[in-house]
């Protein structure tokens, strides 16, 4: 039986002598995100409306357990599970509820970010600033209080897969990038730092069952209710193929070339196979420290050079990169480097989340600015690839310590 206290959780996480004044400014972040999140559940984007509040509809229509096993939509069973959770509340409550979901998931990704920069750098100050730049960063709270996603929860499971994969726990790693994939076909972006690990024996095959396990487990109540086994794995495959366009108002050089073509998108995968290639090869001649920054660098490196170069992304897959950007800035801060490299480590954030926000504007409100975007995001890989690899002391991925 686990009998830790509260009280032992702190201290575990060294989280000691907190002032009242800290105690207040943690307070006051939270129930100012609280109140920002609150402020928008009433809005109903096209997504909520055109897709969400139907398949919610047909699934009060079905029976009680029945409608855990309904094929609609295109999410994995396990968000479908959530939404079947919803619809046996009344109508009135399912737009707050879809979006309190995922505004859960923005503060656990929050708390994340407190304890691991906290632990890092032993200030409290540092950990609340982390807490806030997490619930504040404007891709956080538009995509789940305003627009109704819920890329906050993969994200959540990734950061813990990644930092659990920098502890030396390879099986927790595993089991934390599953419950991502689970969520969000998304989460493959990592599949490179993965391989990154494995290369280097820190993964081996078997951590790789236990993700497939995850995967496996989360048919089982959709089975259970009379779902295929075929029909769910192939949802991911399906969602590959959904989309035509070259660019869904993602922030990646494919916004540049109209709108579909097969030719450049076949062309796309393989420059998106060769840039994670190529981006481990010059990882693999480095001599990287096994440090939680430096996961977080290279976690962040493949979070964005994946959806930048791979057609077919939706404004919204740079999410994992938004949050990870702030990780790699709170990481790599007060770690020595060129003057470039320790600008680059707050203009990262910057110009990544910047990319990401001004994306979101075309499909929530109209604006193009995906020009612009696409240029920050450009500017963001940059950075991030300049830091990676830059030669010479005091530079690169080798410069950081724990």
């Amino acid at each position: 039986m686990n009998t830790k206290t509260p009280r032992d959780w702190l201290m575990q996480t060294k989280i000691r002598n907190i002032r009242l004044i800290d105690a207040g400014l943690f307070a006051l972040i939270a129930l100012a995100a609280v109140w920002l999140r609150v402020a928008l559940l009433p809005a109903a984007s096209g997504d909520i409306t055109d897709f969400l509040t139907p398949w919610l509809e047909r699934l009060r229509n079905a029976g009680r357990f029945a409608r855990f096993g309904l094929a609609i939509g295109d999410y994995a069973p396990p968000y479908m599970y959530i939404l079947s959770l919803i619809s046996f509340f009344p109508a009135d409550w399912s737009i707050p509820l879809i979006k309190l979901v995922s505004c859960v998931f923005d503060f656990a990704a929050a708390a994340v970010a407190l304890r691991y920069v906290y632990r890092r750098s032993g200030r409290v100050g540092y950990g609340l600033a982390a807490f806030a730049a997490v619930l504040f960063l404007p891709t956080v709270w538009l995509n789940s209080a305003y627009w109704g996603q819920c890329d906050s929860i993969f994200t959540f499971f990734c950061l813990l897969s990644v930092l659990r994969f920098a502890e030396d726990k390879p099986k927790r790693g595993a089991l934390f990038f599953g419950l991502a994939f689970i969520f969000k076909l998304q989460a493959v972006f990592l599949a490179p730092f993965l391989l990154y690990l494995w290369l280097h024996k820190k993964v081996k095959l078997r951590h790789g069952l236990i993700a497939a396990g995850v995967w496996v487990a989360s048919f089982l109540p959709a089975r259970l209710a009379g779902r295929s086994l075929g029909n769910m794995a192939a949802i991911y495959l399906n969602q590959t193929g959904l989309y035509p366009q070259l660019s869904l108002n993602a922030p990646n050089p494919w916004y540049f070339f109209g709108s579909s073509s097969p030719e450049l998108a076949a062309a796309g995968l393989v420059l998106a196979a060769v840039a994670a290639v190529l981006g481990l090869y010059f990882l693999l001649n480095r001599d990287v420290a096994f440090t939680s920054g430096n996961f977080l660098h290279i976690g962040l490196f493949f979070a964005i050079l994946m959806p930048f170069f791979l057609p077919h992304m939706h404004e919204r897959y740079f999410y994992l990169a938004d949050v990870l950007s702030l990780f790699y800035a709170f990481s790599r801060a007060g770690t020595p480097g060129t003057r470039l490299a320790r600008l680059s480590r707050v203009l990262v954030p910057v110009c990544v989340g910047l990319g990401s926000m001004a994306a979101y504007m075309a499909f929530l409100f109209g604006k193009n600015y995906l020009t612009f975007s696409a240029l920050m995001m450009t500017a963001g890989l940059g950075l991030v690839t300049y830091e990676l690899f830059a030669p010479g002391p005091g530079r690169g991925i080798t410069a950081d310590a724990e």
